[in-house]
């Protein structure tokens, strides 16, 4: 095991849940799904969960980047533009 992954924060379900403003029940989802990386701390597999804390940041990345990718000039599906022309004035 290399240095870096000793030094390794691991957290709670709670802990991440507190981080990214989801409920605790949303973090066992995405741990089930395999959206999050987690292990037990035990080798019987019934020992409490961990997320290792790059679990978290690649998380937190892959979730802000379909917002970056959304930042385009193409208006929002059902945003409201404006279709009127300039009058002219006399």
């Amino acid at each position: 095991m290399s240095t870096s992954a000793k030094n390794e924060q691991l957290l709670k379900p709670r802990e991440v849940a507190q981080r990214l403003r989801l409920n605790v029940a949303t973090v066992y989802r995405r741990i089930s799904s395999g959206e999050l990386a987690a292990f037990r701390l035990s080798e019987s597999g019934r020992g409490p969960l961990r997320i290792p804390e790059r679990a978290l940041l690649e998380q937190l990345r892959d979730t802000a980047a379909p917002a970056a990718r959304g930042s385009g000039s193409a208006p929002l599906a059902g945003a409201v533009t404006n279709t009127t022309t300039p009058k002219e004035t006399p």
